[in-house]
């Protein structure tokens, strides 16, 4: 290939980042749940709107976020939780050279623990 042209997209579906992202949140201490649960209340968001699982998008995109609802148990620091949860997703997608705007996470449940 000629060193004038342009190599080409790479683009990664949907699926595939909501997937690492999940996986990367399903290993912070403190984020209670399954996978399943996880992967079901991750989202790709581009223009403030969730994209399809099966769209594409391209890795020269720097305006696509990450939106996560997770549970957490009630003994932990939800705010530390969540902060670790936005690191591990950011650091996971960016490590794959995917230029991630941001990390949203949103606490939707709390395992209450009684003593």
């Amino acid at each position: 290939m000629p060193s004038n042209e342009e190599p080409g997209e790479i683009r990664v579906s949907v699926s595939t980042l909501v997937e690492m992202a999940a996986r990367a949140a399903f290993q912070v201490e403190g984020v209670r749940g399954d996978f399943n649960h996880i992967l079901q209340n991750t989202k790709v968001i581009l223009r403030g709107e969730p994209l399809p699982l099966n769209e594409k998008v391209s890795t020269k995109r720097e305006d696509v976020f990450v939106n996560i609802s997770l549970k957490v148990y009630s003994q932990e620091n939800w705010g530390e939780v969540a902060r670790e949860v936005q690191k591990k997703v950011s650091d996971a997608l960016r490590s794959w050279g995917f230029p991630l705007k941001g990390v949203n996470v949103e606490v939707t449940e709390v395992d209450w623990f009684l003593e």
